[in-house]
């Protein structure tokens, strides 16, 4: 989940993630301990599809510039990122079959029916024949990516295609959240296209109109998932609100270090928090609570280890060079 070159990375924009991971964690905690209705749900479903639009962006505005001066160099750097995200998906998903340690909501499929369904997994995208389903997109957007800075000069053509795409999609109601999430993918390396060719970018400084911006798109969020172009124009509307944000705080402040290292981190978070929920979930019974003092303690209790297990990991990289050769292989 994390595109970004460790040795050129953007504070702001791991603030933006971190708050994200964040967001994350919300949102799968109130999916394993909360009584909570879709009305609830709608106020964190953006962060999904802002994964996968800030990767897009991400690959644009960091790579744009390097493919035109290595083109095969840097095609091979993405394509082996996404294929390492496919390995790692593909990894997790047969261990959680094979073990049936999974989602304790969701009846693991046992590998004969988890090969029977590639297709509707690996195609079209069924989130509830496979867990960790967003890493597909992410990791597809990856392989495809070296193509589509490839038309870097035919940039309007490939924002309008892409829209008209999009609008078929939910023209035709097609049930698809591989494509449907990848062409949010492909509109934010568009938006990181055109922004590459802005001599500068209009900002809001003042963080009260920008707080109060974002609690009005977050809110109108939760109407806007089942329309794709809505959903990405949303999306990147409150992703550039929270790039602002972190442009009027002090990121030196230490909270502000902490978010910014789950930015960094984002992938591990992502895989540990899930593991996690669905340790506490077995150990209390499967109990499910309102959206109170219950619920608010396991979402503490989670982001607490996570900080503890990304200072671990950084740590360790460090420290040890063994560890970050490692890392990088496995997660760059």
């Amino acid at each position: 989940m994390d595109v970004t070159d460790s040795n050129n990375r953007d504070a702001a924009l791991d603030f933006v993630k971190g708050i994200l991971v964040i967001v994350m964690v919300i949102y799968h905690v109130m999916n394993y301990f909360s009584t909570a209705g879709s009305a609830g749900f709608g106020y964190v479903r953006f962060v999904t599809g802002s994964f996968i639009f800030v990767s897009g962006y991400i690959i644009s505005r960091f790579y744009e510039k390097k493919y035109r001066i290595d083109r095969s160099g840097t095609s091979r750097r993405l394509f082996a990122r996404g294929v390492k995200l496919l390995i790692i998906f593909t990894a997790l998903n047969v261990f959680i079959n094979l073990t049936a340690i999974g989602n304790p909501g969701k009846a693991p499929l046992g590998m004969r029916q988890y090969l029977g369904n590639l297709s509707a997994i690996y195609v079209s995208g069924n989130g509830r024949l496979a867990a960790f389903q967003i890493l597909l997109p992410i990791s597809y957007l990856l392989l495809l990516s070296p193509a589509l800075l490839f038309l870097d000069g035919f940039k309007k053509s490939m924002i309008v295609t892409t829209l008209l795409v999009a609008f078929c999609f939910s023209w035709f109601h097609v049930d698809s959240d591989n494509l449907s999430l990848g062409l949010v993918g492909v509109l934010g390396l568009s938006a990181g296209m055109a922004i590459n060719e802005l001599q500068g970018s209009f900002s809001i400084k003042n963080r009260l109109i920008i707080v109060s911006c974002l609690l009005v798109c977050i809110y109108l969020m939760g109407y806007l998932s089942r329309n794709v172009i809505a959903y990405s124009i949303g999306v990147g509307i409150v992703l550039k609100l929270f790039y602002d944000l972190a442009k009027t705080v002090n990121l030196r402040k230490q909270i502000n270090q902490r978010i910014i290292l789950f930015g960094q981190y984002t992938l591990i978070c992502y895989i540990m928090q899930i593991a996690l929920l669905q340790g506490l979930f077995r150990i209390l019974s499967g109990k499910r609570w309102g959206l109170g003092y219950e619920t608010v303690s396991v979402f503490i209790v989670t982001n607490i280890v996570l900080l503890g297990l990304c200072r671990l990991v950084k740590f360790l990289r460090d420290r040890y060079e063994s560890a970050d050769k490692t890392y990088r292989f496995i997660f760059s």
